[in-house]
């Protein structure tokens, strides 16, 4: 099932870093990232053993889940 709601954030994956980056929308599609709506950028849970960096600048950080 698809989210109807708009995008509010996108999210990339820093592998070698074990970082997860949640940064402002970007303008234009990147099949690199996940542009994920807030619900969804606050229900993420990072892989276990990985960081949450939130470098986003125009809204309010949200609380990710974070693993042990």
């Amino acid at each position: 099932m698809r989210c109807d709601a708009d995008p509010a954030a996108s999210v990339s994956l820093r592998y070698a870093a074990r970082e997860v980056v949640i940064a402002d929308l970007v303008v234009e599609p990147d099949p690199n990232l996940l542009d994920l709506c807030a619900e969804h950028v606050g229900r993420m849970t990072p892989p276990v053993g990985w960081t949450v960096q939130d470098e986003r600048v125009s809204a309010s950080p949200v609380h990710v889940l974070t693993t042990s």
